[in-house]
């Protein structure tokens, strides 16, 4: 390599950490906060054992150490909020581009660890997901350091770059017990260098050790050694959707390649079809070539794609169970997509026919420029959404409110509104409805407290008919009823009213009347008169 090539590399490799600085603020300024899905409940685990000490092993989610400690640490040192909720999540998203953009230089080189860079700059699936609670990245952070500690490792010899990534393997699965799908690539990959067999062997063994480490920590933590991996067993995870199968399959290729079904954006922009066609020139390249390390790993990249979003979460001989919009999980697989994209663009600009090199270039450049027109649209339902969170959560902590201290809402609402105690806890009344009867029983069988109504929902997890809208609902609200506060918003697919809080009381009994007044009221008739 001349001169003049490694100093035309060393400004690419800055251009790609420049495009990663440049993706901080550009994540923050779409910060999505306090909750996706039904994991805003997550958070009262760590503050749990914040105030306990310790596990409580009657809750599911103490499943997820690897989650968990990173969580409690930050709300130790930075306290309970929106942003401190997020931060491990943000950090694990900012580790994942780095690392990915340390494997892309070393499979391809400075030129296409830009090209990564920049994809990871511009999707809008990363601007909606990196500070939205997407835990997903924290097991993406780890698979991505396993990958770089294996091809290191693999490629130098290095026993110690081995054992860091089955370390990072073993914190994988503390994180989510998904992160076992790991397994069949990396027993692929036995397979296929079996000569490196002493390397593979310290990173089992290294794996083993860590896991058995963890086991013993969490013991001193929760008092059970075994139970973050037993509780994930014990219990079929997801749903049955058996019945809707062809949707839930079709739902990642949707996310990935098409518009997204909800609001008909593009999560991922043309960077899927870029990846697909990376995919395809890598099975060309491995026919003509061999066993080209760069076609490898963009190969083993789409076999983790495959496993780790269409295995079910549990498969039985009557029923595949899995969740049915869990738009998430592509967390754990987007690197190796963006690492497609870029290797599919990079094989075009090693091209000798100039007019490939200009398609490239075209290519690219409306890549990146639609990813950055659609990363708002992709990420105003969650912005919106949550933007109520925060206003009810400042409303409810900046007001004393008499007792009850009663919070009834759905499902959303109570669990986004986290830390709503001024005297003690606020209890709280959670609603899920199949059917607008379900609703209208529950908002018929208020009697006292607070109610909350309205507002935006958080897209892609929940349906519209989940939500307490009182005009889907039918629902008038009685004289009982006394609005306290609402907040206007336009209305959109996922908003269909104000958010208002409400006050509810019994009303107060009548005076008894005298005895003048009731001798000269006339008798009503009753019913049996």
């Amino acid at each position: 390599m001349t001169a003049d090539s490694r100093r035309h590399d060393r400004l690419l490799w800055r251009l790609a950490w420049l495009a990663w600085l440049a993706s901080i603020p550009l994540r923050l300024y779409y910060f999505g906060g306090y909750g996706l899905g039904d994991d805003p409940n997550f958070i009262n685990t760590p503050l749990n054992f914040l105030h306990t000490g310790h596990f409580d092993l009657a809750d599911h989610h103490t499943s997820r150490p690897g989650m968990l400690l990173p969580q409690i640490l930050v709300f130790r040192l930075l306290g309970v909020s929106d942003f401190s909720f997020v931060l491990p999540i943000l950090v694990c998203a900012l580790g994942t581009h780095a690392w990915t953009l340390f494997l892309t230089r070393s499979l391809l080189g400075a030129r296409a660890a830009l090209l990564v860079s920049l994809f990871f700059l511009t999707t809008p699936f990363e601007t909606l997901s990196a500070t939205s609670f997407v835990p997903d990245y924290i097991v993406a952070f780890w698979s991505l350091a396993a990958a770089c500690g294996c091809w290191r490792g693999w490629r130098t010899g290095s026993r110690v770059a081995m054992a860091g990534a089955g370390a990072a393997i073993a914190c994988a699965v503390f994180t989510k017990s998904s992160a076992v799908l790991l397994f069949p690539a990396l027993g692929l990959a036995n397979l296929l260098t079996w000569r490196s067999w002493r390397g593979w062997l310290t990173l089992w063994l290294a794996s083993g050790v860590a896991l058995a480490a963890g086991c013993v920590f969490f013991w001193y933590l929760g008092g059970g050694p075994l139970h973050w991996l037993v509780r994930r067993a014990d219990r079929p995870e997801g749903h049955d959707v058996t019945a809707i199968l062809g949707y839930v399959l079709s739902l990642y290729p949707r996310y990935l390649f098409l518009r997204e079904p909800d609001f008909g954006h593009w999560m991922f922009g043309i960077a899927g079809w870029a990846a697909l066609l990376g995919v395809v020139t890598a099975v060309g390249r491995l026919r003509s070539e061999g066993r080209r390390a760069a076609s490898v790993v963009v190969l083993f990249g789409f076999l983790e794609l495959l496993l780790l979003n269409f295995v079910p979460h549990k498969l039985t001989f009557h029923a595949y169970y899995s969740h049915p919009r869990i738009f998430r999980y592509l967390a754990q697989v987007s690197p190796f997509v963006y690492l497609a994209a870029a290797f599919f663009l990079e094989q075009l600009l090693q091209a000798r026919v100039r007019t490939l090199r200009a398609a490239a270039v075209v290519l690219g450049v409306a890549a990146f420029a639609f990813g950055l027109y659609e990363a708002p649209l992709v990420s105003e339902p969650t912005w919106d959404a949550t933007a109520d969170g925060r206003v009810l959560a400042r409303y409810f902590t900046e007001h004393r409110l008499p007792p009850p201290q009663t919070l009834q809402s759905d499902f959303w609402h109570c669990y986004r509104i986290y830390f709503l105690s001024r005297d003690g806890p606020l209890e709280r009344r959670c609603g899920t409805f199949e059917t607008t009867e379900d609703k209208q029983r529950f908002l018929a069988g208020i009697r006292e407290g607070y109610v909350v109504t309205g507002g935006g929902r958080v897209a892609w997890y929940s349906d519209r008919h989940w939500a307490l809208d009182l005009t889907l609902a039918n629902f008038a609200p009685p004289p009982t009823w006394r609005l306290l506060f609402q907040r206007d918003a336009p209305v959109k697919p996922w908003r269909r009213e104000p958010l208002r809080v409400w006050r509810v009381e019994e009303p107060a009994p009548a005076p008894p009347a005298s005895r003048r007044a009731a001798a000269s009221r006339p008798a009503v008739p009753s019913i049996r008169d």
